[in-house]
C-alpha cells in the first residue's frame, strides 16, 4: 500500500499457485505463501494477507489469513460444493472478510455477499444481489463501503458496483456494453484504472 514493493502470484507447469513479493525499485522476489488460488487481499499495513484454498479432492473453498511476518495461518470459514467463494477483502481495520459466495457451475444467478470476523469466525449474511458472478471485491480505504465487480446474469457483461457498509446499499458506478475484467484504485480511492475485454472480428483481403 505504500508503494514500496509488488505483490503478485505465479505457478509453475503443474505447481501449486505462490504469492511473492518484490520490492518496486530493485531487489529480489521473496516467496510468501504457497497453494493459494489465485487472487489475495494484503491488510492495510502489508502484514496479513487473505487468500482462498480449494480442496479438489472434498470439493470445497476455503478462506485463511496469513501473518506474513510469523508467517502463522489461520482458517476463517468454509464453503462445500457447489457454494464456491469468488471475490474477498479483508476490511481496512482488519476485523472482517467480506466475501462472495454461490453457484456457478450452471447460468444460475445464486450469489450472496457474505462477511467473516476475524477473530470470531462469526459469518453474516449481508446481501443476496442474485447475480451471476461476482469477480472482484475491494474496500474503500474509510471502511464505508466496498467496490464489487459483478455479472447481474450470465448475458449481461460485468460491471462495476459500490456497496455502502453498514448501510449495504448497491449502486452501480458502470452501466455500459464494456465487459470489465478487473479493477485497481489508487490508495485514498480517488482514481480508479480498469481492464476492459473487447472482442473484435476482422476480414482480410489478401493476395493469393
Amino acid at each position: 500500500h505504500d508503494g514500496d514493493y509488488i505483490y503478485f502470484v505465479t505457478h509453475g507447469e503443474n505447481q501449486p499457485t505462490e504469492l511473492y513479493r518484490i520490492p518496486t525499485l530493485n531487489g529480489p522476489a521473496t516467496k510468501l505463501v504457497t497453494n493459494i488460488e489465485g487472487n489475495f487481499s494484503l491488510s492495510s499495513d502489508d502484514s496479513e494477507v487473505v487468500f482462498r484454498r480449494r480442496d479438489r479432492t472434498t470439493r470445497q473453498d476455503s478462506l485463511y489469513l496469513t501473518d506474513l511476518n510469523t508467517k502463522q495461518e489461520r482458517l476463517l470459514v468454509t464453503h462445500n460444493e457447489p457454494d464456491w467463494i469468488r471475490g474477498f477483502a479483508l476490511s481496512p481495520n482488519g476485523k472482517l472478510v467480506v466475501y462472495a459466495t454461490g453457484e456457478t457451475d450452471s447460468a444460475r444467478q445464486t450469489m450472496n455477499i457474505r462477511e467473516v470476523n476475524v477473530e470470531t469466525r462469526e459469518q453474516r449474511l449481508l446481501l443476496t444481489p442474485n447475480w451471476y458472478f461476482v469477480r472482484q471485491i475491494e474496500w474503500l480505504p474509510e471502511g464505508d463501503g466496498l467496490l464489487l465487480l459483478a455479472r447481474e446474469n450470465s448475458v449481461v457483461n460485468a460491471q462495476i458496483y459500490r456497496m455502502s457498509y453498514p448501510g449495504l446499499s448497491l449502486h452501480k458506478l458502470t452501466d455500459d456494453l464494456n465487459n470489465y475484467l478487473s479493477f485497481s484504485t489508487t490508495r485514498d480511492s480517488s482514481k480508479m484504472i480498469a481492464v476492459q475485454s473487447v472482442l473484435a472480428s476482422h476480414l482480410w483481403v489478401s493476395d493469393i
